[in-house]
Order: structure tokens, then sequence, then C-alpha cells
């Protein structure tokens, strides 16, 4: 009789123990964040996203751009571009861009001090039905915490930062963009960005020495850039900015208007 209770404990036991096992190994559903500031860097895997621009600038001319971004493996996305068709009022087309962007983001490291993702672009341009290859570029987005309660926080070496081009010079240009966000609701995103200097090094031909230029506060642009996320999975986008408040402000102005759609594994 004592076995027999023994053996019916150790089985009650044994099946809580086992039903415990497995809630805490399970782990806990989540979605992408509709939060702009709490979503990762890449994409999670399986998850694709497109974002379509168009910007106005002070000539009345109108450019649209596309993307798609594509979650290969945790930590990794495939990029890719185009620069479409620029166009002046009345609706006239001019000559496009015409420059496809390949690319790729891989996500390095992340602390309480910064996070760093690692972002390659490497754009091609059509001539004459021939892809060109006249430049690259090299970004290490890295995320600052300022003030977490408030939920604002600084990004540097974002875009640009080092833009290797070797066509019709070679060399390099190295940036210092800044970028200070605010996380004003969990929808509503700004940030407030500009470009601290620029540091260009150039060969004016094969044989010519290297010419080295240094730009500090000689070209400040200066934009504003906001995000709203509608749902997890849209986005719209907008950002006014002048390409450099030293020049002609009339020449430097734009404005440009945007949307965001993921499709894919949603962490649901």
């Amino acid at each position: 009789m004592l076995t027999t209770r023994y053996l019916v404990v150790a089985l009650l036991f044994s099946y809580a123990s086992a039903n415990l096992h497995a809630e805490t190994c399970v782990a806990p559903k989540q979605r992408y964040s509709i939060t702009n500031a709490d979503r990762p860097f890449t994409l999670p895997p399986f998850m694709a996203e497109i974002d379509v621009i168009g910007k106005h600038t002070g000539l009345s001319q109108f450019a649209a751009k596309f993307s798609l971004s594509y979650g290969v493996i945790e930590n990794f996305q495939f990029n890719f571009g185009y620069n479409g068709v620029k166009f002046e009022l009345p609706f006239e087309v001019l000559e496009a861009e015409n420059a496809f962007h390949l690319g790729f983001d891989y996500f390095l490291f992340e602390s309480s001090f910064a996070s760093t993702m690692l972002d390659f672009d490497f754009p091609l341009y059509a001539e004459a039905d021939v892809a060109v290859a006249q430049n690259l570029e090299l970004n290490l987005v890295t995320s600052i915490p300022i003030y977490r309660p408030a939920r604002i926080g600084l990004t540097i070496l974002h875009s640009g930062f080092i833009n290797f081009f070797f066509y019709p010079l070679i060399g390099a240009e190295i940036n210092l963009p800044v970028r200070l966000g605010w996380q004003a609701t969990d929808a509503f995103w700004i940030g407030l960005g500009t470009n601290l200097a620029a540091f260009e090094i150039n060969r004016i031909d094969s044989t010519g020495a290297y010419l080295s230029n240094e730009y500090f506060w000689t070209k400040t642009p200066i934009y504003l850039k906001a995000l709203y996320g509608v749902t997890e999975s849209f986005d719209f986008t907008g950002e006014i900015g002048f390409n450099d408040v030293q020049r002609d402000l009339g020449t430097n102005f734009y404005v440009s208007i945007g949307i965001g759609a993921r499709f894919g594994r949603m962490l649901d």
C-alpha cells in the first residue's frame, strides 16, 4: 500500500515537472514592433520590407526610389535598390540616374552603451546597357542611447561614412553623419540629423599623386526625419531638409514622403 502511494506521488511529480519544463523552454511569442526605437537593426529571417520614397527638390524636380530588404538569417539581411526616374513640372521626364544598389547589413554587437551594424552598399550605374561600378559605400551604423526613459538616442556613421570611388576619380571620402532621434510615442519617431565633417582624398589619374582636402563645416546638410508606424507591417515616412545650409537655401531645399511595407514571418 505504501509502495503504491509512493508510485502515485512520483507519477504526479513527474507530470508536473514535464509541464513546467515545457512551459519554460518555449520562447514567448513576439511580433515585429510598431515602435521604431525597439526594432532590430536587421530584419528577422524570412521577412521582407519594401520602401518607396518620392522626393521633391527646390528646383521643382521630382524623383522616386525603390528598395527591397530581406532577412536571410539571424542578424543578416540583403538589400536591393533602384533610384528611379526624375521628372520636372509639368511632368517632363528628365534623364534617370539609373543606379541599382546591391548590399547587405550585418549586425555586429549590442551593449548597454552602443549597438553597431555593418552596412555595405554597391551601386551599379546603367550606361549604354552596361552596368558600370563607380563607387562603393561602407557604413558602421551605431546607435548610442542618450536618455533611455525618454527613448532619446544618437545614431552615427549611418550614411556615407566611407565612400570609396574609382570613377572618374580614384579615392575615398570619409564623413561623420550624426542624427539625434526621439521616440515620442509608441508609433511616432522623429530625428534631426546633419554631417559634422568630411575628409576627401583622391587621385586625379593613375599617375598623379593623391590629393587630400579637408571639409570641416564648409558643407552643412540638415534634415528632420519622421516615421509613423501604422501597424507592425506598415509605416509612413517623411523628411524635410537642406543639402547645404551654407549655400543658396532655395536650391538646396527638399521634401520627401514614403511608405514601408513588410511581409513574411512577423514572429507571431
